[in-house]
């Protein structure tokens, strides 16, 4: 298996998509720090094959990034010249999906031959690699901590491992293969001998059929004899019932054709009802003429009247005219009702807007006089403040002499004080004080006063201007009433003349109601005419109705009688049929129907007398020739000819099984070869026997080889014993009862070396004998070895890079020896903080 080409899309720690090609690639270096994901590689490409890891196992939710929910794995790979392409998909709720498909260049999947479903697909990457996922992981890849498989592996693990890398599973298809043709080999052994056993039974039943064949063939040859008596009775015998058919035919329609013949009262009656329809037939008719005069003369007058009216429009224009004057007249009405409204709101507004104009003279004569009322209160105010201010500046300078001398400045006019003032409080300064108040009070008693008027005034005018309106809008609405009243007026007089004329009457509504009365007896009277007319004309078609059916009855009758006498073999001359009358015809048909029935009784009595003669030869024929009950004499021939046919065919195939005997013997002598052969070869293949002493070779082989890789990277110190145990000998030891021990002793740094050696000389043995280790993987360890047996390790890992032209190994360490001695690297970063994803710094590109 030798990977290409590995696309990952949040797996573990990367997050997002990424690919990493490995065409052309030999030895690859994964390098980074640790926690860098360098792993997560190698579990991608273990996944991706079979659906789990080394350390998870078959856990897929575990190996989504913890940022998403599912991640997808995708690997194409070469096995031989053959290219696949494997992709899984994982969800941490819900099941996942597997893929695997054919995969060419330049034509990518072959979508015909996918597996799909993680147990189909596992079972087939098992099939094409040869390996299940342990051995996978013991061989080709060593995960991180887990390098020593291989080497503490039992020997049947060692064995599912060889088998695998150098195909020897192909032995258990060989050993399948056989077991499945030796048992299909016995199968046609027994078949052989079921039919060679066959073979020798035909030819003793064909000895005994001999005799049966001879008296089958003298049957055969004598029965044609009694076919042919068998067919001149048969046809005696058809040419007698047709005879007597014929006879049956001929009496029934006898007897159809009397039965059909009406009685003479009948006959009569039809007669009868013929006669009187055509009497009534011409009455019908003078009804029909007179009643078609009734209704010309009525429609005459109709007509008449109409025209002096100018025929039917010339009334509809009276009616028209009659009609608009009702209307002019109710228009008029109502025009003069509006009049006489507007008139009353006219005079009603005119009215109200006197009353307000001398309700606002009266407001405005108040407003006035409130006016000068309160400017006498503000002259009042003004003369009561003047003496309070002189008041109260007497009794301030009383207040401040106590504290004032001659010459003082003083604390209110800021001037020298000449002469103090007297000494003793100015008695009025209270009463002028109220008097103040009082007059302070008057003024705003008048001013609110003055204010009410002058909103009274406003409120009036307001009043007046909407009354004034009104009473143009009244004075407008008058004049139009007025002049629409003239106009009804004009109007009305004009429709009154216009039907007057028309009428000829100065009362026209009564004399279009006179004309409407006449005109409406005379319509009466043409369709009650036109009705009567109508009913003549419906009896006169129900009477030739009548007539016509009475006369079609008669001539059915007629034709009946001559139809009948023609069934009977009677031929009345047309000429003579009025002359005979049909009563007397139906009489003569009646004697000939009883007169031909007794012909055809002595007739019929005479066939079946013969019938019965032909019986007797027929009962006499076939006690002859013996034939059982109830088989006509052709089944008996055809059963006899069947019979010897029959024999003849099972002489034919006894004869052909017969002649095989010799050449089935033969056969089931060769298969019998076969079958042990191939038992032999089964038996041979089994594990027990051919595969274990092949696996004992190649572990002998690789134990050999394996010695030769530890004694490389050790310096000469161990190596692994002969044989396929593996056990390692210890050259260094003192004690050479103790130089061979198992591997499980060995310290961790030295435990790798000897896995690297078994995986050195696996793949030697794989180059040198047609195996097929594709790629090698290699997780981590390199971190037990010094310096020098890090360097005889990568020289190891270098020459299995180098010795296959097309071998990938991928090397994952953190170590900088390593990465010093591998030019091609994939290096990883850190992740960038806590919950980041690993980082890709070269190698490899985002997806």
């Amino acid at each position: 298996m030798r990977p290409i080409e590995l696309i990952v899309k949040d797996f573990r720690s990367f997050q997002g998509k990424h690919r990493f090609s490995f065409a052309g690639r030999r030895l690859v270096a994964v390098a980074g720090p640790i926690g860098a994901g360098k792993t997560s590689i190698l579990d991608a490409i273990a996944f991706a094959l079979y659906g789990q890891t080394p350390k998870l196992g078959r856990q897929p939710a575990a190996l989504i990034n913890q940022d998403a929910g599912e991640m997808t794995v995708r690997l194409r790979f070469l096995v031989g010249e053959a290219g696949w392409e494997v992709e899984r998909l994982a969800r941490r709720r819900g099941a996942g999906t597997a893929a695997l498909y054919p995969y060419s260049e330049p034509d990518g999947r072959n979508p015909l031959e996918m597996h799909s479903g993680a147990r189909n697909v596992n079972a087939r990457v098992e099939e094409i690699l040869g390996m299940d996922f342990a051995a996978f992981s013991r061989s080709i890849l060593l995960p991180q901590g887990e390098f020593a498989q291989f080497l503490l592996a039992t020997a049947a693990e060692k064995d599912r491992v060889l088998k695998g890398v150098f195909g020897l599973e192909r032995i258990d298809r060989m050993r399948q293969l056989a077991r499945e043709r030796a048992l299909a080999a016995a199968l046609d052994v027994a078949r052989v001998a079921d039919e060679l056993e066959e073979s020798v039974s035909a030819a003793a039943e064909l000895e005994e059929l001999e005799p049966m064949l001879e008296n089958a063939a003298a049957r055969a040859a004598a029965v044609g004899e009694l076919q042919t008596q068998a067919a001149a009775l048969d046809s005696s015998e058809q040419k007698l019932a047709a005879a007597l058919e014929s006879l049956d035919s001929a009496a029934c329609a006898l007897s159809r054709a009397a039965d059909r013949l009406r009685p003479e009262k009948e006959i009569a009656a039809a007669v009868a009802v013929a006669s009187d329809a055509a009497q009534k037939k011409r009455a019908s008719a003078g009804l029909v003429r007179a009643a078609r005069e009734k209704m010309e003369s009525a429609e005459s007058e109709l007509a008449r009247f109409l025209g002096e009216l100018d025929g039917e429009a010339g009334l509809e224009r009276a009616r028209e005219a009659v009609a608009e004057l009702a209307i002019r007249r109710k228009g008029a009405a109502e025009s003069s009702a509006e009049l006489e409204g507007a008139t009353r709101a006219r005079a009603d507004s005119h009215r109200e807007l006197e009353r307000l104009e001398h309700e606002l003279e009266e407001a405005a004569a108040a407003a006035s006089a409130r006016e000068r009322s309160l400017r006498a209160v503000r002259r009042e105010l003004e003369i009561a403040r003047a003496q309070v201010e002189e008041l109260e500046r007497a009794d301030m300078a009383l207040t401040l002499r106590e504290h004032l001398a001659r010459d003082d400045e003083c604390p209110v006019c800021g001037r020298l004080v000449s002469q103090l003032p007297e000494a003793h409080a100015h008695p009025d300064l209270d009463t002028a004080r109220r008097r103040f108040q009082g007059a302070a009070a008057d003024q705003d008693h008048a001013g609110k006063a003055l204010a009410d008027a002058r909103e009274e005034a406003a409120a009036l005018e307001a009043t007046r201007h909407a009354a004034a309106a009104q009473a143009d809008e009244d004075q407008g609405a008058f004049d139009k009433a007025r002049d629409r009243a003239a106009e009804s007026t004009k109007r009305l007089e004009q429709a009154a003349e216009t039907a007057a004329v028309l009428l000829s009457s100065k009362n026209p509504e009564t004399a279009l109601a006179d004309l409407d009365s006449r005109l409406a007896d005379l319509r009466r009277a043409a369709a009650g005419a036109g009705a009567e007319f109508a009913s003549s004309v419906a009896a006169e078609a129900d009477v030739r109705a009548a007539g016509e059916a009475a006369r079609a009855e008669a001539q059915a009758l007629e034709l009946e009688l001559s139809v009948i006498a023609g069934e009977m073999g009677v031929r009345p001359d047309a000429t003579d049929l009025p002359e005979m009358g049909v009563a007397e015809l139906a009489g003569r048909l009646r004697d000939h129907a009883r007169a031909r029935r007794r012909e055809l009784a002595r007739e019929r009595d005479s066939i079946k007398q013969q019938e019965a003669k032909l019986a007797d030869e027929r009962r006499d024929l076939l006690v002859r020739w013996d034939l059982p009950a109830g088989e006509g004499v052709n089944d008996f021939a055809a059963r006899v000819h069947a019979e010897a046919a029959t024999l003849r065919a099972r002489e034919r195939e006894l004869g052909q099984k017969a002649a095989r005997g010799p050449d089935l013997a033969r056969a089931k002598r060769e298969l019998e070869r076969r079958r042990r052969h191939l038992e032999r070869l089964v038996e041979d293949l089994r594990d027990s026997r051919f595969l274990k002493y092949m696996l004992a070779g190649k572990r002998a082989q690789l134990a050999e080889f394996g010695g030769e890789r530890i004694r490389e990277l050790t310096g000469g110190r161990f190596g692994f014993s002969p044989g396929d145990r593996f056990e390692i000998v210890d050259f260094g030891a003192a004690d050479p009862d103790l130089r061979v021990r198992s591997s499980d002793t060995l310290s961790g740094g030295e435990t790798f070396l000897a896995s690297l050696s078994l995986a050195l000389a696996l793949a030697d043995l794989v180059a040198g004998q047609g195996g097929r280790l594709g790629s090698f993987f290699l997780d981590e360890g390199f971190g037990s070895l010094d310096a020098d047996h890090l360097a005889i390790a990568m020289d190891g890992i270098e020459r299995l890079a180098s010795e296959a032209e097309d071998r990938l190994v991928v090397v994952v360490s953190h170590v900088p020896g390593v990465q010093e001695r591998v030019e091609d690297q994939i290096v990883l970063g850190a992740p960038a903080g806590p919950g980041g994803g690993s980082r890709i710094v070269s190698g490899a590109v985002p997806a």
